[in-house]
C-alpha cells in the first residue's frame, strides 16, 4: 500500500473528528519493499491527544484517543514530492550492510516534511536517514551500534 493511498482512506475514517490534523505516518518492514501496512496518525493540539488508523488496502481501524508522547507538527501531503517507494529506494541505494528491519516514518521536522528510514542488522547496528520528502535529498545518515560492549 502507498503512504498517499494510506493518508487519504485514514483521513475519510477521521472525517467527523474536525480537531485531529495529519501529523506522520509509519511503516515497519522486513526488507526495501513496499509497506503492507501504514499506521496513519492525527494529532489534536487541545487535548493533547492522538488517534491512530492502521491501513492495510483491505480495512482500516482506528485506535481510541491516546495521550500523545509529545506535541506534533501537522503533515501538509501537498509537500509530499517525494514518496514512499522513493524514499526506500533512495536508502536501499546507499545502505550497506544485512538487513533485519526497516522502519518507515514520515513526518514534519524543522518545518520541513521528511521520511526517516531506521534500517537494523543483523550485525546490531542501525542506520538512519532522514529524507527530504520534497526534494529527494538525503538530510542526514547516521550509523551507530545497538549494543555496547564492555
Amino acid at each position: 500500500m502507498r503512504v498517499l493511498d494510506a493518508i487519504m482512506t485514514a483521513e475519510e475514517k477521521m472525517h467527523g473528528k474536525k480537531d485531529f490534523f495529519l501529523c506522520s505516518c509509519f511503516a515497519s518492514l522486513k526488507d526495501f519493499l513496499p509497506a503492507a501496512e501504514w499506521t496513519v496518525i492525527f494529532y489534536n493540539t487541545k487535548s493533547r491527544s492522538v488517534i491512530e488508523c492502521t491501513c492495510d488496502g483491505k480495512s482500516t481501524e482506528i485506535s481510541v484517543e491516546s495521550p500523545a508522547l509529545q506535541e506534533s507538527e501537522r503533515l501538509d501531503r501537498a509537500l509530499i514530492m517525494k514518496d514512499d517507494a522513493y524514499a526506500i529506494n533512495k536508502a536501499k541505494e546507499d545502505f550497506e550492510g544485512r538487513l533485519v528491519n526497516l522502519l518507515v516514518s514520515l513526518h514534519t521536522k524543522g518545518g520541513r516534511t521528511v521520511w526517516t528510514l531506521s534500517a537494523v542488522t543483523h550485525e546490531l547496528s542501525v542506520t538512519i536517514y532522514d529524507i527530504d520528502a520534497v526534494t529527494g535529498e538525503i538530510l542526514r545518515k547516521e550509523t551507530s551500534g545497538l549494543v555496547r560492549r564492555a
